[in-house]
């Protein structure tokens, strides 16, 4: 478990670059990568700032942040608990808070409990028999009770919400309405197919956070089919160098790409009606490569971005 306050005590000057913060951290704990994570994201979104100034932690404030953790990062509260208590632990801050899915388990006993109490009918005016332990004794059954055996078949559930494909070890997948998401990549990097099918199922988002800080990357192509990019998607994957989205992508969320400073291209096509606020925030070599009129280019020319005639784009990849 990463030991915060000890390495910005020995590092001081890696705060002042949520660059060199990630890298330090990931050099000194390789084996702590998901704590590094969330100790950075919670850095990233000024709630460590907030709770170094903070006098006390009380459990509505701690509930906002998480909740600010799991609406931006797309965090599980769990796991924005985590990050928030490496910082309060950093900061000598003590905190309370209860998580919902406990307390919610207590109101669902404490509402069977009373059920049963109320349905529970206790006989009034019970008479006693009148028998001594002798006669309890000379009553009994002489033979010895029959030994029972009871099989039993361990339950196996099917719910899998967060599973590792069978076909495709690249990728952590949930069922939606229509598909499946892909919320987690797990490759190796380099230059990445993301697939529209993936045990048989059409893939029809990329969610949140799915290749957050993955520098390995270097190219992305998006088969046809996926149809939204989702928040923070390919946030901070400093060394990705081009994008390329298929025509069924209809919406691309806030943050999507954003501090990805190597990225040079990325195609557009004229099926995108939605791009997010800041989704190429920190992109600095950025050319979109769009058709004229679309809403890729008023977009870009509103954002100050250089566009790229589509066919340009398409003659530079091939």
């Amino acid at each position: 478990m990463p030991n915060l306050k000890s390495f910005l005590k020995k590092y001081p000057e890696l705060i002042k670059s949520k660059r060199a913060f990630y890298s330090g951290l990931v050099d000194i704990y390789p084996d702590e990568k998901r704590a590094v994570r969330l100790i950075v994201a919670v850095f990233e979104s000024g709630i460590a700032k907030k709770i170094a100034k903070s006098p006390k932690l009380d459990e509505n404030m701690v509930s906002q942040f998480i909740n600010q953790l799991i609406d931006e990062y797309g965090f599980q509260e769990q796991f924005a608990l985590e990050g928030i208590r490496y910082w309060a632990e950093c900061f000598s801050k003590e905190f309370r808070y209860t998580p919902k899915l406990s307390v919610q388990i207590a109101s669902a006993e404490t509402r069977v409990s009373s059920a049963f109490t109320r349905n529970m009918q206790v006989p009034q005016n019970v008479t006693k028999p009148n028998m001594n332990d002798t006669q309890i004794r000379a009553n009994a059954p002489k033979s010895p009770p029959q030994k029972m055996t009871i099989k039993s078949k361990p339950f196996k559930s099917n719910f899998s919400p967060n599973r590792i494909t069978s076909d495709n070890r690249e990728y952590k997948i949930e069922e939606i309405d229509n598909g499946v998401r892909i919320t987690q990549y797990i490759g190796k990097g380099g230059d990445v197919v993301v697939p529209s099918v993936i045990s048989g199922v059409s893939v029809k988002e990329i969610g949140r956070s799915t290749f957050y800080l993955r520098r390995s990357l270097k190219r992305i192509t998006i088969q046809n089919g996926i149809t939204r990019i989702g928040n923070y998607a390919f946030s901070n994957c400093t060394n990705l160098l081009s994008v390329s989205l298929p025509n069924s992508v209809t919406g691309i969320g806030y943050y999507a790409f954003e501090e990805c400073r190597s990225l040079t291209s990325i195609f557009i096509p004229d099926t995108v009606s939605y791009i997010g606020t800041n989704a190429f925030k920190g992109c600095k070599r950025i050319k979109i490569s769009c058709n004229l009129g679309s809403y890729a280019y008023e977009y870009a020319v509103a954002n100050g971005i250089e566009v790229v005639e589509a066919t340009q784009f398409v003659q530079s990849m091939n």
